[in-house]
């Protein structure tokens, strides 16, 4: 069910979301358009919300699907009273605004996106449900420790060859017994992994408990999140 009453005056939004900040473009009858720019903070999210709102009007904004950076505007905007928010697929707003032939600049792309919610069929956003939340908190803190043991193996990796061609340089006897101190070295480094790897299975057996018996949303093996986790999450932002 629509939050904006189909009586109501309207207000049409585009923001352009990038990591620090939002371009935003309203689009209002009778109105020239009005553009500013807010933080992308939680701070910058109300201030947008509160300066959406004065025009005592319903609003409809539309954004770009860009993962992590627009996944927290979107879920203030849809909790906003009469705001409705869509999240669009990038490929279809660069369809769109091949159509009208604008420069690209984030605030030329902000109004392209009020231009969208003004001109096409308007589809609201669905938010995520909790469960969906903790998921995507999770994969993205499996990721992350894929990242940083995958970083910790390419430093002994490269601290091992390192010493070996140095000591090389020294000659055969030298190379023996300072090689095996530093294959001691380096082992010791690579013990020191074993919490990190430990923490990596706990988030992959965390992620499944709270997948429980859905196998499709289930974190394969490997570190690697599954991709139908990824998929719904993408799906429920609007996006890949």
């Amino acid at each position: 069910m629509s939050k904006v009453s189909k009586t109501r005056a309207m207000v049409f939004c585009g923001v352009d979301v990038s990591a620090a900040t939002l371009a935003v473009a309203v689009e209002q009858e009778g109105q020239p358009v009005e553009q500013r720019e807010f933080a992308n903070s939680t701070a910058g999210h109300k201030a947008l919300i509160a300066w959406l709102c004065k025009r005592k009007a319903g609003v409809r904004v539309s954004l770009e699907a860009t993962g992590i950076y627009s996944l927290d505007l979107a879920l203030a905007l849809d909790a906003a009273e009469g705001v409705e928010v869509a999240v669009l697929n990038p490929k279809a707003v660069n369809r769109f605004a091949q159509t009208l032939r604008r420069s690209k600049t984030d605030s030329a792309d902000a109004q392209v996106l009020a231009a969208y919610s003004r001109r096409m069929p308007f589809v609201a956003w669905r938010a995520p449900d909790c469960e969906g939340l903790r998921l995507r908190t999770l994969s993205r803190h499996i990721d992350g420790l894929t990242v940083q043991h995958t970083r910790e193996r390419n430093r002994l990796h490269a601290a091992r060859i390192g010493f070996h061609a140095a000591l090389r340089s020294r000659g055969p006897e030298a190379l023996t017994g300072c090689a095996r101190a530093a294959d001691r070295a380096v082992a010791a480094r690579g013990h020191s992994t074993g919490p990190g790897r430990r923490r990596h299975a706990a988030a992959v057996r965390t992620a499944d408990q709270h997948a429980g018996d859905r196998p499709d949303q289930r974190v394969a093996t490997a570190g690697r999140t599954c991709p139908a986790i990824t998929g719904d999450v993408g799906a429920a932002v609007g996006g890949p």
